[in-house]
């Protein structure tokens, strides 16, 4: 059980349902149902009366009682963070992956500064189980990593999820219209470094010991290469529309695809500003670039 975990239950007793909630923290309803579910595994006990077709919530026995405690606990925290609230002028480190978009992240850090003026990013590119090694030694505040890794002394928030999609350059299989994995061909895939989902769907449809044009860790070269190889990458869906901008690519139907990707904000378990997770959290939601 943390702050978050709470935060998010009284946000869906204050909003009347899982729906209302997530729009109110800029959140997925499944992120706001995980975040609860992981409250009451915690508790040992349920919340909140789940049935079909309901729209408004409604709390179990448990979860009444419960939700008295959480409003204290609310407060304790908001009274402890208030303390530092007018003096936050630390410097902050962050780092992340090159893959993710470099857009998102300059609005959830430009977002934060305008809750915190005073604060320092210092925004460092590492993958993601550098990251989590960065955090764990605290060498890192936080990160965002798309690669869960089992150290136990991290915690772990979901802060976006969204599909993969498959872009092409407009000369690839034209004459194909819905693609299939079997059509790819190896020799033409723009590979990027995504998640463990990503590896084994592409382990299962071509194989381990294919070869790519290029292997790249830098979103910021696949259109160049996609180019060059007249080929095809998998991308999450709000990179790919960027990337679709150039009408030289175009998104294309292909029938499985890798499970949706998932990405984490990261921080020590036990730090001692749990507040700077929650804010840059809403902050990274906030940014999303339509």
């Amino acid at each position: 059980m943390n702050e978050i975990e709470i935060q998010t239950f009284l946000a869906v007793i204050d909003s009347g349902s899982i729906s209302a909630a997530a729009k109110t923290l800029y959140l997925t309803q499944p992120a706001i149902s995980r975040r609860i579910r992981i409250l009451e595994e915690s508790l040992g006990y349920p919340l909140i009366v789940r049935g079909q077709g309901e729209r408004n919530i409604t709390l179990t026995e448990q979860g009444k009682v419960f939700a008295g405690y959480a409003e204290k606990i609310s407060t304790l925290f908001k009274n402890v963070h208030e303390m530092s609230r007018n003096t936050r002028q630390h410097q902050i480190n962050l780092a992340s992956p090159a893959v993710i978009d470099t857009n998102r992240i300059v609005n959830a850090i430009c977002n934060y500064k305008r809750l915190y003026p005073e604060s320092t990013f210092i925004l460092h590119t590492r993958h993601s189980y550098d990251a989590a090694s960065g955090v764990n030694n605290g060498n890192l505040d936080f990160a965002i990593v798309t690669r869960l890794t089992h150290v136990s002394k991290i915690n772990y928030v979901p802060i976006s999820s969204e599909p993969y999609k498959l872009i092409t350059h407009r000369h690839y299989k034209p004459e194909i219209q819905n693609l299939m994995p079997k059509d790819l061909d190896s020799d033409r895939e723009i590979k990027m470094p995504w998640d463990l989902a990503y590896e084994s769907w592409h382990s299962y449809w071509l194989g381990d010991d294919t070869m790519p044009f290029i292997k790249v860790d830098r979103l910021s070269a696949v259109s160049l290469f996609l180019k060059e190889a007249e080929g095809w990458s998998l991308l999450p869906e709000s990179i790919a529309n960027n990337v679709c901008k150039d009408p030289d690519f175009i998104p294309r139907s292909l029938s499985d695809l890798p499970t949706d990707i998932t990405l984490y904000l990261i921080q020590k378990k036990y730090s001692a500003d749990s507040q700077l997770l929650i804010d840059f959290s809403s902050c990274f939601s906030m940014s999303e670039v339509k």
